[in-house]
């Protein structure tokens, strides 16, 4: 995690171009960390796909769509995967608005919407006709429509965020 968080630092400061941004705060638009480092590289019409590393989340790679509001804000519509330290793959997209202070430094709040959460691991040992059989490993993915009716449901609700983001290259 520290080589990651080395490399987007080392590049972000000798590449320093207008598709390095950094975030802080409570979750962000690129990714449901606390802090990202993203970079965006410009597919299309305000379309943009983003690879991006912070803290908790190692690893996303995300897709973007920005638009301006009725009021001239600037507008995200972002889908992204993503790897946990636990290696815990999570599915989401978000909405969010953002506002500039001025043209480094914005601020932004919206909503992030859980899809899927993909883990690998097992389910321990069992008994069966009287012998121990090992733990099986497999890959389990969840789902509001595979949590319902247990408190696991929780991890799909919609979550506010709200976070600064400096970008590094205007």
């Amino acid at each position: 995690m520290k080589k990651i968080l080395l490399f987007v630092l080392f590049t972000t400061s000798v590449y320093a171009q207008s598709n390095w941004k950094f975030d802080a705060g409570m979750f962000t638009t690129p990714a449901m960390n606390m802090i990202t480092f993203t970079r965006y590289s410009e597919l299309s019409d305000g379309r943009s796909w983003y690879f991006s590393t912070g803290l908790p989340g190692i690893a996303v790679l995300g897709l973007a769509k920005d638009y301006k509001g009725g009021n001239g804000n600037l507008n995200h519509i972002t889908g992204s995967i993503g790897v946990d330290p636990g290696l815990d793959g999570l599915i989401r997209i978000a909405w969010s608005k953002e506002f500039e202070f001025n043209e480094k430094l914005s601020w932004s709040f919206g909503i992030n919407v859980p899809l899927a959460i993909i883990s690998y691991g097992s389910d321990g040992g069992y008994w069966e006709n009287e012998e121990y059989i090992e733990e099986n490993y497999h890959w389990e993915i969840k789902t509001i429509t595979t949590t319902a009716g247990s408190s696991d449901a929780l991890l799909f609700l919609p979550l506010p965020m709200a976070s600064l983001t400096y970008d590094f290259g205007k």
